[in-house]
């Protein structure tokens, strides 16, 4: 066992005196092994500042965690000696050579943490666990190795495009800044907050050598970030996501109308007495038609004829199966709807401006996947002139929105990048917020999620609208 401790386990300079065994509970109730190997170190010779020989001054006892092997942990207790040099009267404690250096654990034990740290899919909580340790000792040996790594975390290095959003940093609405590089999908910066003084940081943190090669940034449309890069980077072009765009239309327009509509049946159903009448039952027909059907309101006339043809062969081999042979269908496979882009006509054709506002997203849809920024421009400006003509309130709102917006929304054109990469980011972080039940320590959280972004790098290019997600 001697032989085995100094050897294998690397435990220099030291004699082996004995072991002990005892019985420890753990998490959950669980008992385990712990395994005491008691040593000391070799006596001193000389003092290591004047070289003079050492009296011996006192001893002191230290406890390391050295091996583990579920559920048996070893440990090491090592005496150490502190010594007096009667020369220099100075007072030195022995250096533990295979001690970690800031954690009560041997280099061997911190090296066996940080194989499991550097794999990035298992939490501090199930590493603790795994190895029978706290899990702060686990938190201050994988935090030191990313700060070790990535030191201050300030962006290097040439970056074309990068996108800039927020994300939810913990409960009742505290948000965090992120950018990232949209091509590699590095994260370059972190902070908490949301607001205009974030991207001015970034800026300012960057450097005007960093931002004079960057080409575009993405952002979405409800943040105010785009003051800070206007003020500060005016060369930079500022690029606004089509998704966010559809996605707003889709919230203020389409789905606006549809309450107000099934609002407006509801106060006329209420001013009726006669509940048989045929002008209620008409207006209870055209309420049902509009409840529970913003998904196919949403949905693109493609996506739905699509779903449809999809489960029409679903059915067609579930005849072929079992219908055609006298057989009954299975419990748990039942045919799927075909009247999905059916449905869809009937809601439209029943309300004529919510029909209106449909046929206007089509056209907002189509100017934006224009790859000519003239092309687009004229094709947004047509369909601001002729959305203003219909006399919808809601229509005039985004008409306002996208006038404000003009040259952002162009500018996707010219440089064709989008928000995708940053919504997998966002994506990215909350999974590991969520696998680690949250993080007390912003800084390590954000170390983590730096971490997180350079294990698996990208290699988009955006050459053209294919490569834009």
């Amino acid at each position: 066992m001697n032989q085995f401790i100094t050897t294998a386990l690397s435990l220099p300079e030291c004699e082996y005196t004995e072991e002990g065994v005892t019985q420890e509970v753990w998490r959950d109730g669980w008992m385990r092994e712990v395994h005491h190997l008691r040593m000391k170190t070799c006596e001193w010779q000389v003092c290591p500042e004047c070289g003079h020989k050492v009296h011996r001054h006192m001893t002191g006892k230290v406890r390391l965690a050295h091996f583990s092997i579920a559920p048996t942990l070893f440990v090491v207790e090592v005496e150490y000696i502190v010594g007096r040099c009667p020369e220099c009267r100075k007072t030195t404690r022995q250096e533990i050579t295979f001690k970690a250096e800031g954690c009560m654990c041997t280099q061997f034990f911190r090296n066996n943490i940080l194989y499991y740290c550097r794999k990035g899919r298992m939490t501090i909580t199930s590493i603790s666990s795994l190895l029978g340790v706290n899990r702060n000792l686990v938190k201050a040996i994988d935090k030191k190795r990313l700060e070790d790594a990535y030191g201050e975390m300030k962006p290097e290095g040439v970056h074309r495009y990068i996108g800039i959003d927020e994300f939810s940093l913990h409960k009742n609405h505290v948000y965090a800044t992120v950018v990232i590089d949209c091509e590699t999908g590095e994260v370059l910066f972190l902070e908490e907050g949301n607001s205009v003084a974030q991207a001015e940081h970034f800026i300012v943190r960057a450097g005007e050598v960093f931002m004079r090669n960057v080409k575009a940034v993405a952002m979405d449309m409800n943040a105010q970030y785009c003051k800070a890069f206007r003020r500060l980077c005016p060369k930079v072009n500022i690029v606004y996501d089509g998704f966010h765009i559809i996605k707003n239309y889709n919230d203020r327009v389409l789905t606006s109308i549809r309450r107000s509509e099934q609002n407006r049946l509801v106060e006329e159903m209420n001013a009726i007495t006669d509940k048989k009448s045929d002008e209620y039952r008409l207006l209870e027909i055209s309420y049902n038609t509009l409840k529970k059907s913003n998904h196919l309101i949403l949905a693109n006339r493609a996506t739905l004829e699509a779903r449809d043809e999809a489960a029409r062969a679903h059915n067609r081999q579930l005849y072929e199966m079992y219908e055609s042979r006298g057989l009954p269908i299975p419990e748990g496979q039942n045919k799927w709807s075909i009247t999905s882009a059916k449905r869809q006509d009937t809601i439209l054709a029943s309300n004529e401006k919510l029909q209106s506002a449909y046929t206007f997203r089509m056209m907002l849809q189509s100017a934006l996947c224009c790859t000519d920024s003239k092309k687009m421009k004229d094709g947004l400006k047509l369909f601001i002139a002729a959305a203003r003509k219909t006399g919808i309130e809601e229509l005039d709102d985004i008409c306002q929105m996208i006038e404000r917006r003009l040259d952002g929304i162009t500018s996707r054109a010219i440089h064709p990048i989008s928000n995708g990469p940053l919504e997998g980011t966002n994506n990215m972080i909350k999974t590991l917020r969520r696998q680690a039940y949250g993080f007390r320590d912003t800084h390590y959280f954000f170390l983590k999620i730096w971490d997180a972004s350079r294990q698996i790098p990208k290699a988009r290019r955006y050459t053209s609208q294919q490569n834009c997600a």
